[in-house]
């Protein structure tokens, strides 16, 4: 269930936070060309992970909620386990 919302998430923002347990952090890296070997590279959506921010947003769990008709207390639990 979390996921498929964190997918969705990371397509929209740059920070998701998992409450308590950490943060997916995603950066766009823009296409590239090396001359040398003369090969076109496409842009990337890079997908990092920071164990140190885990404070929540309500960004994640407001998403879980939504999407499966869940009140925030329900969906916060959900997230948690």
């Amino acid at each position: 269930m979390i996921e498929k919302q964190l997918k969705k998430l990371l397509y929209r923002f740059d920070c998701v936070i998992i409450p308590g347990f950490g943060a997916f952090l995603a950066k766009n890296k823009a296409s590239q060309y090396h001359h040398s070997t003369q090969v076109f590279y496409p842009p990337q959506r890079q997908l990092n992970f920071n164990a140190q921010l885990k404070s929540d947003d309500g960004l994640l769990i407001k998403s879980v909620s939504k999407a499966n008709g869940l009140s925030y207390d329900q969906a916060k639990k959900e997230v948690s386990s």
